[in-house]
């Protein structure tokens, strides 16, 4: 199933009314001529020789416009509503607005690689980088690294998915890595440069393409640095609203973006002006860079930055109406945020985390939430991976089907502040903060059965109030962890699809002898927790036990759920689940920073990530003007300042909390 844009492309693809020449040759000195006797708002003129092939041309077109639903999925859509219209201005030039960002001036050559998606992104990063550092740091992003090693992208020369590669570098990361031959990069680009287009160029002329370079994580020999240590990472990627204003307030604030469009058989003759679409016959996708807007002569335009080298075009840029959609320019545009106020991306490489000195450094940020200290500074990064173990689900037939709303249903109201907890007020569970034990990845398990107690509770009109055993999903369900150990870590889905199938019975925190399953594992105590020091510093998973301590009839006392569905990743999707049917699981990211989280809304800001981690999302809201998701975490309430609960960026799929959202409805 794929996620198509099929109205926006349809504005793209409605026949042109001016009639072309019969059995057109896009690339004769005839249809050059065609195209310039219509006097529209650009000049067309030689790029390519003749006899180019097109299958040649079309191979530096590498963008796939159409996204499968579970990639699309993971990013969400953002809207600048906060930001007036009336502040943006009628001409900008990211040139201009930052001109110590070297990277925004620069125009890279792709060579004979259809690797157009992976520029238009990483020469975004780049530049969003350098902005978010108050043009401090300067810093080129490898292309090579990105096409070669994202498998998830795609078929790197061949093509690749845009959104992919924006997910792939807030996940992964990317290392530095300049034009081909740069030296002062860990990875610069290894295709050679060639000319595209004119047959006098200043490049020795391409001759065909070339297959995707190997994926090597190392270094060049002779740059001061390791791999790892040269990563940099995004902190949430997000798809830009297709609205013009949206885009524009978009670039103003954060910089460049990465946008999509269709190559029709004209624009491959462009030289200058404002380009709008003169034929039908589309070409391929293609993935630039958006830099800035203006006007000329009354129309509209975008400014862009090609990756055809600066032979092509206005040396290397090029202005395409804005405003229309113009060949489905404004339907995808991908951007990303960098951790605020970070001056230094090296600061991310800061190995003692736990330190004192880290927490005063996260203060020191004027970020929106404040940081302390949660655990003893002796206690290790190893040991605190105990407390995470959420596994992003990839494998098809384990993925829940998306939710879908009528319509009417997604239009409706939803308020700007809510809290479950305060709208089913006899739904004991919703409140609870659970302790999902010492030396256990159990966040995955914990974060289903506490969802699924407050579904049970909403479902019976509140009447119902019970704790689903933590304690059966991670022992019982194999198929729901790779080594049928649960302490090492479950997928969140396949624990819904558990419920639904196998059920799970009642379970209450460690001690709770009323119910008849619950945790055996000893309980977390931050202020005394003691590292656990043997490899994997994780304890062993407990027996399956399929017998109630509470004397009852095991198999009597299960609960199951009717279905389980993933909820789309866009944020009203989540709200309207949210005010309908109770809380959501949620996975997402954690960074070594979050472990130090006291009060306010969280935004990463420093540290590399840890391992993935499963939370419970309760409610929304608006603090300062930063909108939050209210959620409840696992480990006891004396972590962090509100009791057990934190707030996180709403809105902006940070650290994934919008990728991975699960629900269901319990059998009653």
């Amino acid at each position: 199933m794929f996620f198509k844009f099929g109205i926006i492309f349809a504005i793209a693809t409605v026949a042109l009314a001016r009639p072309e020449p019969e059995h057109v040759d896009f690339l004769s000195d005839e249809y050059i001529e065609h195209l310039n006797s219509l006097k529209t708002t650009w000049k067309a003129g030689r790029n390519f020789d003749r006899d180019t092939p097109m299958e040649q041309i079309r191979g530096l077109m590498g963008a796939r416009l159409e996204i499968p639903a579970e990639m699309a999925s993971r990013i969400p859509v953002v809207k600048h509503d906060h930001i007036s219209d009336e502040n943006i201005p009628e001409n900008f030039d990211a040139r201009k607005q930052w001109p110590n960002c070297k990277s925004i001036q620069q125009i890279r050559d792709q060579g004979s690689c259809g690797s157009c998606w992976a520029f238009g992104a990483v020469e975004a990063i780049s530049d969003r980088i350098c902005i978010a550092s108050g043009q401090k740091t300067q810093v080129e992003i490898s292309a090579e690294d990105l096409l070669t090693c994202c498998k998830s992208c795609g078929y790197g020369c061949r093509g690749g998915y845009p959104p992919m590669a924006w997910d792939y570098w807030v996940q992964s990361g990317l290392v530095s890595g300049g034009l081909y031959h740069d030296k002062n990069t860990c990875r610069p680009y290894t295709i050679e440069p060639c000319e595209h287009h004119v047959e006098h160029g200043s490049r020795p002329k391409c001759t065909g393409f070339v297959n995707t370079p190997a994926c090597v994580r190392q270094c060049q020999s002779g740059y001061n640095g390791t791999y790892e240590q040269d990563r940099h990472y995004g902190q949430s990627a997000y798809h830009v609203h297709h609205d013009v204003q949206d885009i524009q307030k978009e670039i103003m604030t954060h910089g460049p973006v990465e946008a999509t469009f269709l190559v029709y058989a004209d624009f491959l003759s462009y030289k200058s002006g404002i380009y709008q679409r003169q034929t039908n016959s589309m070409v391929s996708g293609h993935a630039i860079k958006i830099l800035g807007w203006g006007v000329e002569n009354g129309t509209p335009y975008w400014l862009c930055a090609n990756s055809w080298n600066t032979d092509w075009g206005e040396a290397g840029y090029f202005r395409v109406l804005r405003g229309r959609n113009e060949v489905s320019i404004e339907s995808q545009i991908y951007a990303e945020t960098i951790a605020a106020n970070v001056t230094d991306v090296s600061i991310n490489q800061i190995e003692d985390f736990l330190s004192d000195k880290f927490i005063d450094l996260l203060n020191q940020l004027n970020s929106t939430w404040k940081a302390g200290r949660n655990f003893d500074p002796k206690v290790t990064a190893k040991n605190l991976k105990c407390l995470q173990g959420s596994i992003e689900e990839t494998m098809e037939e384990y993925q829940p089907k998306i939710r879908n709303r009528r319509q009417s249903i997604i239009n409706e109201y939803l308020p700007d502040f809510f809290d479950a907890r305060q709208k089913w007020p006899l739904c004991r569970t919703i409140s609870l903060i659970p302790n999902q034990g010492q030396y256990c990845s159990s966040c995955w398990a914990v974060g289903v059965v506490q969802a699924i107690n407050d579904r049970i509770c909403i479902g019976s009109n509140q009447k119902i109030n019970v704790e689903i055993s933590a304690q059966d999903l991670l022992t019982c369900c194999k198929e729901c962890t790779n080594n049928g150990e649960g302490c090492q870590g479950g997928f969140p889905s396949r624990g819904w699809r558990y419920w639904v199938t196998n059920g799970l019975v009642t379970g209450g925190q460690h001690g709770d002898t009323s119910t008849c399953q619950p945790m055996t594992i000893p309980p977390m105590n931050l202020a005394t927790f003691i590292p656990y020091l043997q490899e994997p510093y994780i304890i062993p998973t407990p027996v399956c036990q399929q017998q109630c301590v509470n004397g009852k009839n095991y198999f009597k006392d299960k609960y199951y759920g009717l279905h389980y569905y993933r909820v789309s990743s866009d944020e009203q999707s989540i709200r309207r689940e949210i005010f309908h049917h109770g809380p959501v699981e949620a996975h997402y990211r954690v960074y070594a920073d979050f472990h130090h989280y006291k009060t306010g809304v969280y935004q990463h800001l420093l540290g590399t990530e840890s391992v993935g981690h499963s939370i419970k999302i309760i409610g929304w809201g608006i603090e300062n003007g930063i909108p939050y998701w209210l959620c409840a975490n696992s480990w006891t309430p004396l972590w962090g300042g509100m009791g057990g609960f934190f707030k996180i960026l709403r809105g902006q799929n940070h650290c994934g909390i919008e990728s991975q959202v699960y629900g269901g409805w319990p059998r009653l």
